[in-house]
């Protein structure tokens, strides 16, 4: 069973990457095969092919727009899927459709008019995004005559359009229908023609199958034009496929050429002087290919194709080219041909490459080193790392660029990305290089390491269970290429974590009775323990475990730890230990300020971003007096030590500076020394990014000069834009993803739902502008200050409040304002539909009549359907009756007594039917 698996398990990651999505093969619902060459998902039932996604539910996807329910969520429930919408939304084919986007077709609700997606734009509204050949206004229902054209009534777009020699424009060449899908699995969808047996596609076009040349490569051979009739042949070329030179009888014909006395198509020869048929000799072979519609270069196993060289053998691609500075020698094997490179004269063969001797440098012991150790021989000379340079890497420059950093000369200048301090640098942990990325650097770590939360790579031996990487020691290789964690003399390791040998007991700390503190290297015992491990019981008060006496009260270890050492001194001295939500935490004295880390420590020193006091500076003095005393690199900015690196305006020393323009905070790097000024940088809010954040983020609008996060942003009177309503400003803070932006009200305002609110906007209950519109102000100010605010109502609301309706509405319980021609008996269509522009929408089986929406049962049409089948219904019984009544006469005749034989005359017939016709009774 195990080798079965193993198998299973090989095949799957031997599927091409086309096949493969989100590590399942074909998504999970379907088989990867090969047809003509070329890999394909092959999609089980209910499910269709997606050119990003692969298989996906068919029910659920849109293939003009690439997308799955659009707006919604695809379900399956009972083996079938569907797409199931917001609850303001409709479900119309694949898609959840927003009112604005429903157009109705022939009494039939469709999105976009069929031609488009229904799409949000981020602020509440819905609009249609239409296909390219229809225009994106009236709900996609205008042919953009830039894109499209209009034939028989319907919009076309021009991939499928061909215009006659008379300028008239026709459908595929009236020879096949316009389809919107992809060719292969690796061409995007796209429309084009798809065409009839009698025509043959080409460039996306429908041509008469008498117009295909002899090779297939060409229609009427490159030297005429394809009519309906067949070839219309320029001048100087004869033939019904255009195919015959008339100055030249012997000359190949266009796009081949001649080699070794045979014309070949162009495609299956190698850019070379002289051209070679698809590369070196035994590489492929030219076939024709319906799928590509050409002559193609087939290369054997072992062979690969780049735009020079059709088909190069893998033993001679060397750089993207064939064997730089040398020549490919293939030799014939039983079993085909091998290929090595063979170097020309005073070349260097290394690794099957052919490299100049400008790359080595000569050692004393005889051998030879590939770019002094800091680069790539190319076959040009040395590729140098940066920042060595020379004709053999062998110079340094010695100095970084901006975001770099020299860690030592055998790896000169890092990303600082890729930079830690264990104290000192080390590149990725030590366990990794540093790669780069598009626009980034990142560490590329080696084996049994994971990238860790921190962007370094951690040994998995080093890293404890939660997630910390040797905490208080540091991680080493060892001899055996694992790693564990070192702790310093007089330490041991416990949990991970490297702690006084002292405090170790065990399965516990300090008997369980106390806390280690790793600073005085011994156990601070809870109250009613002593002894050098907290392992003897003694009379004195019994704290709770977590807890320990002081001056006569038991204080929680929450209260008495700085920097992870547990004190003796409650909330570090400036403060008392209080309960707050049913934790312990201390309530610091005035002047100071609680740290997570540190306790409660000296206001006007703590920087708060970082946790730190006064980073890049030491604080001189306590309480009310304490003040940052900046080091060299940098300045005193409110107070608190800020690094150069992150001031964007102002004269530095002078006083007037700006820390990363007022757009983001001064943050230590991760790892980072506090003391060095190159190891901070901008931290940007949602509203600015750039390394000062002097520019405006994707997410930001400019208002003035400001860059205002967009959640922070209201549009008032004539469209004017303001901050939080007008009635605040824009502030970051940290939140749960870093610096986030919220609205920061002034005194005559308040925060509601994220924006500023003034109490001529509330109605009852605090409710603002009665739930159906947004406060802001009344106008615009230039010049003063305004603090006049207004409601500003969504559609078909008034008041001052929003709580009426424009006219031509009217309050409905539970539906709010709805337009009168939808309301009957306080009813909105009947409640079998939704009100759009005034007309009631029905659902399935109702149709709308006026403000209702009536069961479709009633129709005129359906009343004359059922009169004609009642008067089927009543022929068909009165024959049925004749027919039967036709029999038991017949039957009774037929028992006159056995010796009369004689048939009726005719007369007799006559009155046996006069008989039968004239009476109205049953017999």
């Amino acid at each position: 069973m195990r080798w079965f698996l193993l198998l299973a398990a090989v095949l799957a990651q031997s599927l091409p990457d086309i096949c493969m999505y989100q590590t399942k093969e074909c998504g999970g619902h379907g088989k990867c095969q090969q047809i003509n060459y070329e890999y394909t998902c092959i999609c089980d039932e209910g499910y269709t092919l997606s050119p990003s996604m692969l298989c996906v539910p068919e029910a659920c996807y849109n293939p003009q727009f690439n997308t799955l329910c659009q707006n919604g969520k695809c379900v399956e429930e009972g083996g079938s899927h569907h797409c199931e919408c917001p609850s303001d939304l409709t479900a119309i084919g694949a898609q959840c459709v927003a009112d604005d986007c429903i157009s109705v077709i022939d009494g039939v609700q469709t999105a976009c008019s069929g031609h488009g997606t229904c799409l949000y734009d981020g602020y509440s509204v819905y609009y249609c995004a239409c296909e390219q050949h229809y225009v994106d206004y009236n709900l996609c229902a205008t042919c953009n005559l830039n894109y499209g054209a209009i034939i028989d009534g319907e919009c076309y777009p021009l991939e499928c359009v061909e215009k006659t020699t008379q300028g008239d424009s026709v459908l595929c060449n009236d020879c096949g229908t316009c389809s919107f899908s992809a060719t292969s699995m690796t061409s995007a969808r796209k429309w084009h023609c798809v065409c009839d047996d009698k025509c043959k596609a080409k460039d996306g076009q429908c041509l008469s199958n008498s117009c295909v040349s002899d090779n297939y490569e060409t229609y009427c051979g490159n030297a005429g034009v394809c009519t309906p009739s067949g070839c219309l042949c320029n001048s100087g070329f004869s033939g019904d496929k255009c195919t015959h030179n008339d100055a030249d009888p012997g000359a190949c014909p266009p796009n081949q050429t001649r080699v070794d006395g045979t014309c070949y198509p162009d495609r299956c020869l190698t850019k070379t002087d002289p051209p070679m048929v698809c590369g070196i000799q035994g590489a492929g072979e030219c076939l024709y290919f319906d799928l590509e519609d050409a002559f193609v270069c087939k290369c054997n196993d072992g062979a690969l194709s780049t735009d020079v060289y059709p088909c190069i053998p893998t033993g001679c691609y060397v750089d993207n080219q064939m064997c730089p500075n040398g020549k490919c020698i293939a030799e014939s094997s039983g079993s085909g041909y091998k290929y090595h490179c063979e170097c020309d004269d005073g070349f260097i063969t290394r690794n099957n490459s052919c490299l100049p001797p400008s790359c080595f440098v000569s050692l004393s012991d005889g051998s030879t080193l590939e770019c002094s150790g800091h680069g790539t021989c190319r076959t040009f000379g040395c590729d140098c790392d940066y920042p060595f340079y020379g004709d053999y890497c062998e110079n340094y420059s010695g100095s970084c660029g901006e975001g770099f950093l020299f860690v030592n000369p055998e790896v000169g200048c890092i990303a600082i990305e890729c930079i830690t301090y264990n104290p000192d640098l080390r590149v990725c942990g030590g366990f990794g290089k540093c790669v780069a990325n598009t626009g980034f650097y990142e560490c590329e770590c080696e084996a049994g390491t994971v990238y860790d939360r921190n962007y370094i790579c951690a040994p998995v031996d080093c890293i404890d269970e939660n997630g910390e990487i040797c905490p208080s020691s540091s991680c080493v290789k060892l001899a055996d290429e694992t790693s564990t964690c070192a702790c310093p003399q007089g330490y041991s390791t416990y949990h991970g974590h490297c702690y006084p040998t002292i405090c170790i007991t065990g399965s516990a700390l300090c008997s369980g009775h106390g806390k280690c503190n790793q600073a005085e290297g011994k156990c601070i015992c809870s109250t009613g323990y002593e002894g050098l491990q907290c392992e003897q019981q003694n009379d004195d008060q019994i704290c709770p475990d977590g807890t320990a006496s002081i001056d006569g009260k038991c204080i929680s270890f929450a209260c008495l730890e700085v920097d992870g050492v547990v004190t003796s001194i409650e909330c570090n001295g400036h403060g008392r230990c209080r309960m707050d939500s049913s934790a312990p935490k201390c309530e610091c004295d005035p002047n100071y300020t609680l740290s997570p880390t540190h306790g409660c420590v000296s206001t006007g020193c703590y920087d708060e971003a970082n946790d730190m006091l006064c980073p890049g500076g030491t604080c001189e003095g306590e309480g009310a007096t304490a003040r940052c005393s900046c080091n060299s690199g940098f300045v005193t900015v409110d107070g608190l030590c800020v690094s150069e690196v992150c001031i964007g305006r102002g004269v530095k020393g002078a006083g007037n500076e700006v820390v990363c323009s007022s757009g983001g905070r001064c943050q230590l790097r991760l790892g980072g020394n506090p003391t060095a000024s190159h190891d901070y940088y901008c931290m940007c809010d949602t509203a600015h990014h750039g390394s000062l954040c002097s520019e405006c983020s994707s997410s930001a609008i400019m208002i003035g000069e400001t860059c205002v996060d967009r959640h922070c942003v209201t549009e008032i009177e004539g469209g004017v834009l303001v901050q939080c309503g007008g009635f605040g400003r824009c502030h970051a803070g940290y939140g749960e993803v870093g610096l986030e932006t919220t609205c920061e009200c002034g005194s005559n305002a308040i925060l509601i739902d994220g924006t500023c609110v003034v109490p001529e906007c509330l109605g009852h209950g605090q409710e603002v502008c009665s739930g159906h519109g947004h406060c802001a102000l009344a106008q615009h100010c230039v010049g003063g200050v305004c603090t006049e605010g207004r409601c500003y109502c969504d559609q078909a609301y008034d008041g001052s409040k929003c709580s009426s309706c424009v006219s031509g509405y009217q309050i409905v319980a539970g539906a709010g304002c709805v337009a009168r021609s939808c309301v009957a008996d306080g009813v909105v269509c009947s409640n079998a539909g939704t009100c759009h522009q005034g007309t009631c929408h029905c659902a399935s089986g109702y149709r709308a009549a006026g403000p209702r929406c009536v069961g479709a049962g009633l129709s005129v049409g359906m009343l004359i359907g059922i009169g004609v089948a009642c008067g089927v219904l009543i022929i068909a019984i009165g024959l049925t009756i004749y027919f039967v009544l036709k029999r038991v006469r017949s039957q009774r005749r037929g028992s006159i007594p056995a010796e009369s034989h004689e048939t009726p005359t005719e007369d007799e017939n006559k009155e046996l039917l006069g008989s039968e016709t004239d009476t109205d009774e049953i017999p």
